[in-house]
């Protein structure tokens, strides 16, 4: 990648957003901007290349939290990340409009080298 991309980290927990936040800026690939929840969608000027959110802490369903941000953001795509695998979630971030989930005991290295192929 030889320009920065814009990743917006969806993320309840204050101490995951910003360490989700540190390891994408610290990779010198992304321009970061880290919200709480989706409410504060309107605090993003321009539509961004991706979304990464964290399916276990999100106030909503995560159908209506992918369908919230592709309505906003078509272009944009987005990425769940789950501590486990389950096909409910899986299936409802998918049709959603989600373009990729990954599970998050992977290592800081293989979460931006994945989110770097899903941007390809």
């Amino acid at each position: 990648m030889s320009e920065r991309s814009t990743l917006i980290i969806v993320e309840a927990n204050p101490i995951f957003r910003e360490g989700l936040s540190r390891i994408f800026v610290e990779s010198g690939c992304y321009n970061v901007i880290a919200l709480r929840d989706v409410t504060q969608l309107d605090r993003i000027r321009e539509e961004p290349e991706a979304f990464l959110l964290d399916l276990e802490q999100q106030a909503q369903p995560i159908g209506e939290v992918v369908g919230a941000i592709r309505n906003c953001y078509p272009s944009s795509k987005i990425i769940t990340l789950s501590s486990s695998y389950n096909k409910s979630q899986l299936t409802e971030a998918l049709r959603a409009g989600s373009d990729a989930y990954i599970m998050n005991f992977i290592s800081c290295e293989a979460l931006v080298k994945s989110i770097d192929l899903v941007l390809l």
